[in-house]
């Protein structure tokens, strides 16, 4: 940035073009705005006295409820009696989160903003508009509001907190809704999701026969939670422990809607150059620009998944095409997004590991986040274990034969563990209750 203050003190600007030295003189009309979040964002770097001296400063405070109530009812034609409640809702949220009631235990806090306001009004605007205030509406806004705000969160008594503090703000169970049947029956067929996600027909970058699951009851509600954000095209940032399925969850919906999914991962030396492109020499020796998977992508409408996002910096270069739609090449060619481009960062809790970087909160907004679940549940790895068995038919078969009676022991193994689970859990659903675990 310190390289416009050339152009602040001068009015003008001085650049080297082939060798020679050229200025160039902005248009009379041409003005220069910049943004700036505070320096304790991670990956933010304080700027100078003497930069700072040349502009006009503005700071933007935090809105209030009224206001935030304002915007809902202005762009999406709320009721300023439904407005406000929400708004109020979301102001105690975060500000839970800044005291850290809610992600106390994260390294890095939870954020609410005016983005996931805008989010939750353009989900209800549609259906507000169908009519009057009736069981399946009551229903559908519940699963808005859990779909933006609770969907994240990573602890089961967080989310019973903030289940209970929704039910305060809008009486849910007051009206007679059983709040985990609801959402226990919005995930069981995800058919109509499925449908609703536009894409582009793809090729060779389809995920193969191996991204084919069947998904368990944990699985399909996270899954429900990331077709809500691809119906909206949002971007869609995954979150959740090593092998926890983030990687198999894309995968699988890839395949299933039969579209490119553009794989990199910012672990490996070669990460950001697969990503974004580079210069390459050919064999006579001249230098070419060679475009990443980003590119390619955002061009085709394809899916692009960044996985191990928190190890580079380089998340924040996409921040232009999240608000804008476009993103510039190292050639400066403009590249537009295609209206089927879907993006996804995947990343580990920095919790969990200290080698992982603090994603902003300015990045962090721009994304739908989902916390994916991982597979504990005994009935439900059983599930997963006879659904493998039977895939791998006659293979399996053989060996079985002849290991008999070690497969034998394990399935008894295996069967009592989950009985004793069954009358531990009884008649509930304990992959969802693990997820949800709503509290009367």
């Amino acid at each position: 940035m310190e390289i416009l203050n050339d152009y602040l003190i001068t009015g003008k600007i001085s650049y080297s073009a082939n060798g020679e030295q050229k200025e160039l003189y902005p248009h009379p009309d041409f003005r220069l705005f910049a943004t700036g979040n505070p320096e304790s964002y991670s990956q933010r770097q304080k700027l100078s006295g003497v930069f700072l001296s040349r502009f006009k400063i503005l700071y933007q405070k935090e809105l209030s409820e009224e206001e935030l109530s304002q915007i809902l009812s202005s762009l999406f034609d709320i009721t300023s009696s439904l407005a406000l409640p929400i708004a109020r809702f979301h102001t105690t949220l975060q500000n839970q989160a800044d005291s850290r009631i809610i992600g106390r235990t994260e390294k890095d806090p939870y954020t609410f903003t005016l983005r996931d306001i805008i989010r939750l009004g353009k989900r209800l605007e549609p259906i507000l508009a169908k009519g009057p205030m009736d069981e399946e509406y009551l229903k559908k806004f519940f699963l808005e509001f859990f779909s933006v705000y609770i969907g994240r969160l990573r602890d089961e008594s967080e989310r019973e907190a903030v289940i209970s503090l929704l039910d305060t703000h809008f009486g849910f169970r007051e009206k007679g809704m059983d709040l985990e049947t609801v959402f226990m029956s919005s995930s069981e067929d995800l058919t109509a999701l499925f449908d609703a996600v536009p894409s582009s027909p793809g090729n060779e970058f389809i995920p193969r026969e191996d991204a084919d699951i069947i998904p368990t009851p944990t699985q399909r509600t996270t899954l429900y939670l990331i077709l809500k954000a691809l119906i909206q095209n949002e971007p869609v940032l995954v979150v959740g422990n090593p092998a926890s399925g983030k990687t198999t969850l894309i995968r699988y919906l890839a395949r299933k809607k039969e579209t490119n999914l553009y794989y990199v991962n910012l672990s490996s030396d070669t990460g950001l150059e697969e990503l974004l492109g580079g210069y390459a020499q050919d064999k006579s020796g001249k230098w070419h620009y060679r475009k990443g998977l980003l590119f390619s992508a955002i061009e085709e409408g394809s899916w692009l998944l960044i996985d191990e996002a928190n190890l580079s910096p380089l998340s924040e270069y996409i921040n232009s095409l999240l608000d804008f739609g476009y993103v510039i090449d190292g050639e400066e060619n403009i590249w537009y997004a295609h209206p089927n481009f879907r993006i996804f960062l995947a990343i580990n809790p920095p919790a969990i590991h200290q080698s992982r970087n603090l994603l902003s909160p300015a990045l962090r907004s721009r994304f739908t986040e989902v916390w994916v679940e991982e597979l504990t549940n005994l009935g439900e790895l059983a599930g997963l274990i006879d659904t493998w068995g039977a895939s791998h038919g006659a293979a399996s078969g053989t060996q079985d034969h002849r290991k008999g009676k070690k497969r034998k022991g394990r399935e008894k193994i295996i069967s009592e563990e989950v009985t004793k689970r069954k009358k531990l859990e009884q008649t509930e659903s304990s992959s969802f209750k693990r997820f949800t675990h709503f509290s009367a």
